[in-house]
């Protein structure tokens, strides 16, 4: 293993560390103790230990599949992590943290059918149909959603027609007309349904 020292000197006509442009390999710093490494083509160089003790580094974007860079953020010396997004960061000491994310709904499994797999920031919808009620509680500590069923009508059940003697409300309540019917028994009912949904019965 090779041991290099680092001489130092003044740098003549050098005003700023920041803006001075060192040659590859060339360890230099200025008046705020900032240690930079040069590369002979970046002013400034790169940070590798500040007055703080952090060296920066680069954070980037990509695309896990392509391996596309998208964004690329230089001279890093501090990483946020949004806790609104799920992520927790703990302190383990010596200098290490440990960063997990919090529980999430990734798999929305429907029992007999396809399920679904979230990717990335997804919404979920759901779409309630004729007759089932969809309610979201936003309030109070225990968010949820609620199904329920419609109170039937002649809409929510799809139109149905009914026969003599039968009637049928707004609201979805058959009933049965009772009566002397064609000289029968008193009181019996005559139940003549003849269709639902135009089919004969």
């Amino acid at each position: 293993m090779s041991i290099y020292k680092i001489p130092t000197g003044l740098v003549p006509g050098a005003s700023s560390a920041t803006t001075y442009l060192a040659g590859d390999g060339v360890v230099f710093f200025g008046s705020n103790g900032v240690l930079r490494l040069g590369d002979g083509r970046t002013p400034g160089g790169r940070i590798i230990s500040g007055g703080s003790g952090n060296a920066a580094i680069s954070v980037k974007t990509r695309s896990a599949s392509s391996g596309t860079i998208f964004s690329t953020v230089t001279n890093v010396t501090g990483l946020n992590f949004d806790t609104d997004s799920g992520f927790a960061v703990t302190d383990l000491g010596n200098g290490d943290v440990l960063v997990a994310m919090n529980s999430t709904f990734k798999y929305w499994q429907v029992d007999g059918q396809p399920g679904l797999t979230a990717e990335g920031l997804d919404t979920v919808n759901f779409i309630p149909r004729s007759g089932i009620s969809i309610a979201a509680v936003t309030s109070g500590t225990n968010k949820s959603i609620r199904f329920g069923l419609v109170p039937a009508t002649t809409t929510t059940l799809g139109g149905i027609i009914v026969g003599d003697n039968l009637t049928i409300t707004t609201s979805g309540l058959l009933s049965a007309v009772i009566g002397n019917i064609d000289g029968g028994v008193p009181n019996s009912v005559y139940g003549g349904l003849t269709a639902i949904d135009g089919g004969g019965i």
